[in-house]
């Protein structure tokens, strides 16, 4: 397991005695902070969700799993959209619909031991990077977690990469989790 973390927030206060310095972290006064984990149901983005939960979850910061999908007009749902009827339009959204209530599911249960936690599901979302750093910025959140495809440098330059779009155009820290 690989971890770039870009951000870290500690209060801290120096003690020395004979000339021995301790370092006295206190947590309990640290600010709450509104994280957004980035997810989709895939094994990268669980084992980012785990990844906060495990290691830098506090009780006092709010947690928002995030999903987007992109339009059902979309080309990745279908090239030929307006052709469609509206019976076959209909069935597009409850499929996408219920693969939202999927991916819910599974986060809820993943957060069952966070107090302030939420799931927003963004709709029409045309590029993900973008719409979770729309998202950050309208909801004054403070960091965003995000995981990893691995993709090679080739891949990601030709077919772009949802985490380095968010490293680069979020003006939050951000912490990628690599598999």
């Amino acid at each position: 397991l690989k971890v770039v973390i870009l951000y870290a927030i500690v209060s801290t206060n120096a003690k020395c005695v004979n000339s021995t310095c301790y370092l006295i972290v206190n947590t309990t006064s640290m600010a709450a902070l509104k994280v957004v984990i980035a997810v989709d149901g895939s094994k990268n983005a669980d084992l980012a969700f785990r990844y906060y939960v495990d290691h830098f979850h506090r009780p006092q910061n709010e947690v928002i799993a995030l999903y987007t999908t992109p339009p059902v007009m979309s080309p990745l749902y279908s090239k030929k959209y307006s052709a469609l009827t509206e019976d076959l339009k209909s069935s597009l959204h409850i499929e996408r619909d219920n693969h939202a209530a999927e991916v819910k599911e599974i986060y809820d249960k993943l957060a069952t031991d966070i107090d302030k936690y939420s799931f927003y599901h963004l709709t029409d979302v045309e590029r993900p990077g973008a719409g979770i750093c729309q998202f950050v910025k309208e909801n004054k959140c403070d960091s965003v977690v995000i995981g990893s495809r691995g993709m090679g440098v080739v891949k990601r330059t030709i077919l772009g990469s949802v985490s380095d779009y968010v490293i680069h155009h979020a003006h939050v820290p951000v912490t990628v989790v690599n598999q």
